[in-house]
């Protein structure tokens, strides 16, 4: 008897079902998580639209599995179609989208980046530029970062991670005894790990996206090509300001809140997945003793001209889009 065949998304429901865990989420937060996973799966296509990373790839199956994983929650509910997703809240996450972009891959080709590692600085011109020709850089804390003044890809609560285990998680209990001032109750409520001290943070991105231009709001980019002598300079001028404090180079770790370990949260190097389309690489600096708010600084490194290069739609013209086939007239 020929064995049975079941579709992908029948496949992922099906493993949903056995270990259901986002029955304690409230409908909006369900409609929260499916952005997210949107989100992260959102692309910027060659013709300069919207796309979805390739569902047969891992990354984009990563993100459609725990896609569908809100649908069948909304199914086993019984919500009727749509239910309560909505995604009318997170519109201005397209705001800056399909704006024109500097040609990037002419940079990538020129410097073989396809193979080996890279590092990337978006900002505007006005600030880039200075950081390139001398290396001035401008490093903000944690405290920072939580302001209304940023956009959806830089504002983040980076002073507190935050987590929704399902009340059936034994891991849930082991937030009782490690953070008795923060027990989550009701059942249901969000639970914080918070960080004892604020801290500098100095951000990039280690993976470049078409997408990137858009979140950041930015007209311009930084192309770290020698990744160790960049971090090399930068952390040896902040050493010099910063004495006895302890600095650290890593890649964030990006944690589903609703399945994470408490336990290995570490506040500075984690953040929830809604930003693990960043790919961030960050170099954190801790002070020897809690400091309650601190204030940014700048440094300088040099000029970066044997290490970088600095792009913009001046310098390296947006190419023409090719063709969509999709747009072909109808015969």
């Amino acid at each position: 008897m020929p064995a049975k065949t079941m579709k992908r998304h029948e496949w992922w429901r099906h493993n949903y079902r056995n270990a259901r865990d986002l029955d304690h989420l409230s409908p909006e937060e369900l409609s929260e998580r499916l952005h997210d996973c949107i989100n992260n799966t959102r692309t910027r296509t060659t013709q300069g639209k919207l796309g979805l990373l390739p569902v047969d790839q891992p990354v984009g199956e990563t993100w459609m599995t725990l896609f569908t994983e809100v649908l069948e929650e909304c199914n086993l509910r019984g919500y009727p179609y749509p239910g309560p997703i909505s995604i009318a809240a997170h519109r201005a996450s397209l705001d800056h989208a399909f704006d024109p972009i500097p040609d990037m891959d002419r940079v990538l080709k020129e410097y073989n980046l396809e193979a080996k590692p890279y590092l990337l600085k978006f900002g505007e011109p006005k600030w880039l530029k200075p950081s390139f020709e001398s290396g001035r850089f401008r490093i903000a804390s944690a405290s920072y970062y939580d302001s209304n003044a940023h956009n959806h890809a830089r504002r983040d609560t980076e002073l507190e991670r935050f987590i929704h285990l399902n009340p059936r998680n034994p891991l849930r209990a082991g937030i009782v005894a490690a953070n008795p001032s923060q027990t989550p109750s009701p059942p249901g409520n969000w639970a914080s790990i918070a960080s004892p001290t604020d801290y500098f943070l100095f951000s990039l991105s280690a993976r470049y996206s078409a997408r990137l231009f858009g979140d950041f709001a930015s007209t311009a980019c930084l192309v770290i090509h020698e990744p160790r002598e960049f971090l090399t300079r930068v952390t040896n001028a902040i050493r010099a300001q910063l004495v006895g404090w302890k600095i650290e180079t890593t890649y964030v770790t990006y944690y589903d809140p609703v399945r994470v370990s408490p336990g290995e949260i570490v506040v500075p190097t984690f953040k929830p997945f809604k930003h693990a389309y960043q790919t961030e690489l960050r170099i954190v600096c801790l002070p020897s003793s809690p400091v309650t708010r601190l204030s940014p600084f700048e440094f300088e490194v040099g000029s970066l001209s044997d290490c970088a290069t600095f792009v913009d739609i001046s310098s390296h013209p947006s190419p023409p889009l090719p063709p969509d086939p999709t747009e072909d007239p109808i015969r």
